[in-house]
């Protein structure tokens, strides 16, 4: 939990905040409604999510391999992906909440937006 605390803490203006982000990282969150290219992009994803060396650089691998495939890129590629992966629309740096959250839940929640 120490390290969630780290993590989350420059992005919380009330003590209050954390569970709501401790939820983010670890709990259940409702798929966000994405467009049709948006739930395209994020079943990409899902599929190199899964296959990801999750000890590296895990946003970063994601994001490289997601925008080659697709062409997307800033917030086309990242909007939604942010979104799919916790259900908000900004917050902490996502490499850190992804690394933190890990390929399950993360490949879990980029499929439940892809069928959104």
């Amino acid at each position: 939990m120490q390290d969630d605390w780290l993590l989350l803490r420059p992005n919380l203006t009330r003590l209050g905040d954390f569970a709501n982000w401790f939820a983010v990282l670890h709990g259940d969150i409702d798929p966000p409604e994405l467009s049709h290219d948006e739930r395209l992009l994020v079943k990409e994803a899902a599929g190199v999510a899964d296959k990801l060396d999750w000890a590296a650089e895990p946003w970063r691998t994601l994001t490289d391999e997601v925008k080659q495939i697709s062409g997307k890129k800033g917030r086309e590629l990242f909007h939604p992906l942010r979104l799919a992966l916790t259900g908000r629309e900004s917050g902490p740096e996502m490499a850190g909440l992804v690394a933190r959250m890990g390929r399950d839940l993360a490949v879990r929640r980029l499929e439940a937006a892809a069928r959104r």
